[in-house]
């Protein structure tokens, strides 16, 4: 027996997973940023969700910390400096890790809606 794909249907369905999964993440990288450790605001201002990418075996879509070069927000507000230290300040104050259950429901609510 022959199984006749609807890819149209199959590329629409990933279209809308990708569109939820993003708002999932756009949910999550505001979780992060409440919880965000704040000096100078660069790393709060740096969350936020990635770009989605559909291919034939993957939708991805995640949060992002950093990865950016900006001007303080509460200070050094003319010095722009790289935003490169999420991970040092998530080992040092657990800001990430304290949160990723908050993060992962945020994005399953999204995905179950």
């Amino acid at each position: 027996m022959s199984v006749k794909l609807n890819l149209k249907g199959i590329q629409e369905l990933k279209e809308q997973l990708a569109l939820k999964l993003y708002e999932g993440c756009v949910d999550g990288a505001a979780i992060l940023q409440e919880n965000t450790p704040i000096d100078t605001k660069r790393l709060w201002k740096s969350t936020r969700p990635s770009e989605v990418s559909i291919n034939k075996f993957a939708i991805r879509c995640g949060i992002v910390a950093g990865g950016q070069s900006l001007q303080g927000i509460t200070r050094e507000t003319t010095i722009t400096r790289d935003v490169v230290y999420a991970i040092f300040v998530n080992n040092r104050t657990g800001y990430i890790d304290n949160t990723m259950t908050e993060i992962v429901s945020a994005i399953e609510g999204k995905l179950s809606d």
